[in-house]
């Protein structure tokens, strides 16, 4: 069977340099999401019961993904195509993130879980690497969104729905903000030196 997004591995967006989102970043995703569920399908936990909701919420998650995956297919192709972006484009970036951030909560209540119910010390750990990996690719994609906002004029209605979105990507990927990945993404995606001044300074 061909995999879903073998045609897409070089589609990429960058924001700067280092800033940059592609389709190997939510592959990576979808990969660490099919090892995980097949890991809970032989896992011991102290209820069976918890652990197939568990592995269920994960397939949907893994399926999330993979619907993320043409989504920003097609925000790249329309912006590599056509150079500008439309409210359906931004809707698009909209709709991954919503996804990645509704995938982001699945895996956190399986990490509950797995806690609670003393499931093997190997799904919780991978469980935990993988919230790490969605926050980072949630920060990348809030930095895409907020530079696309900043040059293209929407009107009050759909600036405020953005924002919210943004904030909701902010606020989940911050859960993990002393990860690695995250720190990196966040060191890529918003490095430049704030300044504050001072009424001293100023003169």
């Amino acid at each position: 069977m061909k995999s879903p997004y073998a045609q897409a591995d070089f589609i990429s967006i960058c924001i700067d340099r280092e800033c940059c989102i592609n389709t190997r970043l939510f592959k990576e995703i979808v990969d660490s999401l099919t090892k995980i569920i097949i890991l809970a399908q032989t896992s011991k936990c102290d209820s069976s019961t918890i652990l197939n909701k568990m592995i269920n919420r994960l397939t949907l998650c893994r399926r999330a993904v993979l619907n993320a995956i043409s989504s920003f297919e097609s925000f790249a192709k329309n912006l590599y195509s056509f150079h500008s972006i439309e409210e359906n484009d931004l809707n698009s970036l909209a709709n991954i993130v919503t996804r990645l951030i509704e995938c982001k909560n699945d895996v956190g209540e399986s990490i509950d879980d797995a806690i609670q119910f003393e499931c093997e010390k190997e799904l919780r750990n991978s469980l935990a690497s993988l919230s790490s990996q969605i926050d980072s690719i949630l920060i990348i994609i809030l930095a895409l969104l907020l530079a696309i906002l900043s040059r293209v004029k929407v009107d009050q209605e759909i600036s405020k729905k953005f924002s919210s979105i943004a904030a909701s990507a902010l606020f989940s990927s911050l859960t993990n903000i002393y990860s690695e990945s995250v720190k990196r993404a966040l060191g890529n995606c918003f490095h430049k030196e704030i300044k504050i001044s001072t009424n001293n300074s100023i003169n």
